[in-house]
């Protein structure tokens, strides 16, 4: 009878502690589930204007210190937002980096300007480059193969401006994540251009 009772001990002592095991992988693999995902959430809520790093909800006396050494910051006409502009000493013009603005003394907009002064005159090529590298570099993760992969909503935009200049801008935006990438193609009286942004914002697209 001891030794039955014994041995229903033990076999209840091991289902305890494999059921202690099973749990304890269980709340492991929860929290590492949680911790990639807050991983990656971080990842996108940062962005970088030329070589300095911005991270959504950042004070703005931080943001403030870490851009006017390297850059030209100055306000726009809301108060809130800010142009961050460097001179481009080839080409002998004011180049913009990017748009920041602030709510509430926190960074809630980050804007990249992609930075095509160097690549041919070339319509085409230019489109395709600047959607090729805008997307680059909103992708975080390389595949094992070498591909950038991840899943996007794409919005195409056709107007006719008649202001000061005449043309037909038209803009590609495609997200991905919480990353806005905004292609604009301007085809106007003044000439033709591409503008190629990546931006981030606090507030959902």
């Amino acid at each position: 009878m001891s030794f039955a009772l014994n041995s229903m001990r033990s076999k209840e002592s091991r289902k305890e502690k494999e059921g202690r095991v099973k749990l304890k992988r269980t709340i492991l693999s929860l929290a590492f589930v949680v911790l990639a995902a807050s991983t990656n959430l971080a990842q996108t809520r940062v962005l970088y204007l030329g070589g300095v790093e911005l991270r959504l909800g950042m004070a703005q006396d931080m943001a403030m210190k870490l851009l006017t050494p390297k850059y030209r910051v100055s306000a726009m006409s809301d108060g809130n937002s800010f142009t961050v502009t460097q001179y481009d000493q080839r080409n002998k013009f004011l180049g913009t980096v990017g748009v920041i603005g602030f709510d509430r003394n926190e960074l809630s907009y980050i804007s990249r300007t992609i930075d095509t002064t160097g690549w041919p005159d070339d319509e085409g090529y230019a489109v395709a480059r600047a959607i090729h590298d805008a997307i680059s570099g909103s992708i975080l993760r390389t595949d094992s193969d070498g591909a950038k992969r991840a899943n996007a909503r794409i919005v195409i935009s056709t107007n006719e401006v008649a202001q000061s200049s005449h043309g037909t801008l038209r803009v590609i935006y495609i997200f991905i994540d919480e990353q806005r990438i905004s292609l604009a193609i301007w085809d106007g009286s003044d000439g033709k251009s591409v503008t190629a942004t990546v931006t981030i914002q606090t507030k959902p697209w």
